[in-house]
């Protein structure tokens, strides 16, 4: 893609920072992330009762194929492998789930869909360079492509307005492996 158009170097999303996002959230008081962090801890209670797979640490993710949202977003997208994609509507409903019950909501309006992203416009680093689509032509070459499995071994309590650690990543609130 870089090679198509150079002006998306600063698009791509570097390789520490790629995560599933499950839920976006606003937490403005300490009392706020204490509360997530326990509706974190639930979820994962909860969820080795309702997800077998995860308590046996056998969930796992592959990734095949680029698609986008408007232009605007490339990734990479979940290969429905033993159903993994109802799995993880199971997942997110649970999570949302948890976080209500702790006086949390979700800040997303949208319809929850389970993508990668490798490439995005959103950065005003990249809206500076005049980039304000992505064509197509740069990644269709990439649309049957594997990408690689993931297995999934816990949940993160993410900030996205805290500094990010040395690797990249986002700074974790809070943990929990299965």
């Amino acid at each position: 893609m870089v090679d198509g158009d150079t002006r998306l170097r600063e698009a791509m999303v570097p390789i520490p920072s790629l995560h599933l996002t499950i839920m976006v959230m606003h937490l403005a008081t300490d009392d706020d992330v204490d509360r997530a962090k326990e509706a974190l801890i639930e979820c994962n209670r909860l969820l080795g009762y309702r997800i077998p797979e995860i308590k046996r640490r056998e969930l796992n993710i592959s990734f095949q194929g680029l698609d986008n949202f408007n232009n605007r977003v490339v990734f990479a997208k979940i290969r429905d492998i033993d159903g993994i994609l109802d799995t993880l509507d199971k997942v997110a409903e649970t999570v949302k789930e948890c976080y209500k019950i702790k006086g949390i909501k979700s800040t997303d309006t949208r319809r929850f869909n389970p993508h990668l992203t490798v490439v995005k416009l959103s950065r005003d680093s990249v809206y500076k360079t005049g980039v304000r689509s992505i064509k197509s032509e740069l990644y269709c070459d990439y649309s049957d492509t594997l990408f690689g499995n993931q297995p999934v071994s816990g949940f993160q309590l993410c900030s996205m307005s805290k500094p990010k650690s040395d690797d990249g990543y986002y700074y974790k609130e809070h943990e929990v492996l299965f």
